[in-house]
This record gives structure tokens, C-alpha cells and sequence, in this order.
């Protein structure tokens, strides 16, 4: 639809210093939401599966040949994201629902929410053995001012990722 826009900053490389052992339950728990993604709510096959992680290992492949080091696979395969996927700005504002951050939805329709984003970035980042996670929170917007952030519903999603030994 016309409401996509390009997005051009992901935000994706902030490197935060968190204690290794709170981000080790957050990778579990990453992982388990990707299962869940895959198989309870969209109820893919294990071949469809498969298909999918093995076209990411391939983009990932791709994108980061020839590139030496995970800090710069890691701004390349961020600058393949942001130019190659659209933000669905009808979803946003309709109804994001797991079909709209599904991995395999994502690379076959080049448009998606913050969490597909997020999705993807991780999945492609795994593929070259980088640590990625993908973090749920509450970002300000127009019902959230900056005093409410503590108190305000989940309405973000973005990426850690594990670099020289920190977040």
C-alpha cells in the first residue's frame, strides 16, 4: 500500500552493558517465542520450517561474504534490513498479528512491524553466529508521554546483540 514507508533508522546497534546472566534467560526466551511463532500460531510444517531457516542462512550468507569481523557483518546485515524491508504502517495502526513478524511473511512480502524487524535482524544475525536478541518494551509515543514509560503498555520491539563481550 502507499502507507509503507522506508525505514532508515533501525536503532539496532546500541551496545548495552547488561549482566550476562539476565541475557542468557532472555535468549531462552527468545528462542521459545520463535518456536511459537513458527509452529502454534501460524501451525507451519516442519519442512516449511526448515525452508524458511535455511533461506535466512542463505540471505545471511550473502549479505555478510567477503565481510570480515562480527561488528561490521553486524552493520552490514543492519543496513540490508533497513533497505530492503518497508515499514507497514497499515498493520501499525490495524492489527500486527503473528502472520505480520513471521520470519518466512516478512522475507516474501518486504514489509513489517517493528518486532518483524527484530525478528529477521536476530534470525540473520544466529545464521552467522552472532548472538541477537529480540527485547520487548515501551518505547514514548503520543499515549505514552516520557514520565509514563514505567507504567505504559508494551508497544516496541528491538535487538540486542552480543558484541566484544557485551550487550
Amino acid at each position: 500500500s502507499g502507507r509503507d514507508v522506508k525505514a532508515t533508522n533501525l536503532g539496532l546497534l546500541n551496545v548495552v552493558r547488561t549482566p550476562v546472566y539476565l541475557c542468557e534467560r532472555t535468549i531462552e526466551l527468545n528462542r521459545l517465542v520463535h518456536r511459537a511463532i513458527y509452529n502454534e500460531a501460524l501451525e507451519l510444517t516442519e519442512e516449511s520450517v526448515r525452508k524458511t531457516l535455511t533461506d535466512v542462512k542463505y540471505l545471511s550468507d550473502y549479505i555478510a561474504k567477503d565481510i570480515k569481523g562480527d561488528y561490521n557483518k553486524t552493520i552490514a546485515i543492519a543496513n540490508w534490513v533497513s533497505e530492503n524491508i518497508y515499514y507497514d504502517r497499515d498493520a501499525r495502526d490495524s492489527s500486527v498479528t503473528q502472520d505480520t513478524i513471521c520470519i518466512k511473511n516478512v522475507l516474501q512480502r518486504k514489509r513489517t512491524v517493528c518486532a518483524g524487524y527484530s525478528n529477521l535482524f536476530c534470525a540473520l544475525l544466529e545464521a552467522q553466529g552472532i548472538r541477537a536478541v529480540s527485547i520487548k518494551g515501551t518505547v514514548t509515543s503520543d499515549d505514552i508521554p516520557y514520565e509514563n514509560l514505567a507504567d505504559g503498555q508494551v508497544n516496541h520491539e528491538w535487538s540486542a546483540v552480543w558484541l566484544d563481550d557485551r550487550w
